[in-house]
Order: structure tokens, then C-alpha cells, then sequence
């Protein structure tokens, strides 16, 4: 987005440099905007631009119904402005089984590019592992 370019922008040149953002559309900032709904007295809140990059898919032992996967890193991450990146969590916590099948989404942060990754998928006292690499 226009947004993370003028950061990285200003990040390798200085903070001094200005940089004119011209969008568009209303959607700026993509992840940046929160959508925010009340629907029968309840908040719900949605990402404002596309969610992740990679699709993984795996296998668990049990095969019936829908079930939470929880996902981790082998590596801490770490946003630019030092925040741990299990803070937001790296991988969607929102990851699902089903019949056997699980599938997740997987957002990687700028600094992971060039390396490898192992990813850990916790289930029910069972992991295990995928590695990938990065381009």
C-alpha cells in the first residue's frame, strides 16, 4: 500500500523525508482500518484490508466436525517498533479443521523474507510442524 511504502520510504532515507500519499479509495491503510459493526447489541470487528499471504494446510487425527487449531513460531518476531509479534499473532488464531483437513492463513512480516520459517500447529495435545521459505 501506499502507506507502507512512504514508511519504508522514510525508514531507509529519514525521517525528515516527506512523502505525499495520494489514494484513491476510502479503504486506506488496509489493515490499518478497523471495520466495526453492532448487530444485535454485539461488536464485531473486521480487518479493513486483506488478512494474510500464504495458505497452509495440514492434517490432524481427528476426523469429525470443525475444530481450533492454535498455530506459533518457532522464531520470535518482532515489528519494527519492537513489539513481539505474537502480540498479533503472525499466524490467524481463527485456524479450523475439517473432516481431518486443517487450513489457515499465514502473514508474514517484512523481516521473515529470505528465511526459513517453522511453523507449529497445536491440537488437542498433538502438534506438528510445516517449514517453509520465504522468497
Amino acid at each position: 500500500s501506499g502507506l507502507a511504502a512512504a514508511y519504508f520510504y522514510q525508514k531507509e532515507h529519514g525521517s525528515d523525508k516527506k512523502v505525499l500519499i495520494l489514494d484513491n479509495h476510502n479503504d486506506f491503510g488496509g489493515h490499518a482500518k478497523r471495520n466495526e459493526h453492532t448487530i444485535n447489541g454485539s461488536t464485531l470487528l473486521g480487518y479493513g484490508g486483506s488478512q494474510t499471504l500464504v495458505r497452509l494446510e495440514g492434517t490432524i487425527d481427528r476426523a469429525e466436525g470443525y475444530h481450533r487449531v492454535t498455530w506459533e513460531t518457532e522464531k520470535a518476531y518482532y515489528w519494527s517498533n519492537g513489539m513481539a509479534a505474537d502480540v498479533f499473532k503472525v499466524v490467524n488464531p481463527a485456524s479450523y479443521s475439517k473432516n481431518g483437513k486443517v487450513y489457515t492463513m499465514f502473514g508474514p512480516l517484512p523481516e521473515m523474507k529470505g528465511r526459513t520459517v517453522v511453523i507449529t500447529a497445536h491440537y488437542y495435545g498433538h502438534s506438528d510442524t510445516i517449514r517453509i521459505h520465504l522468497l
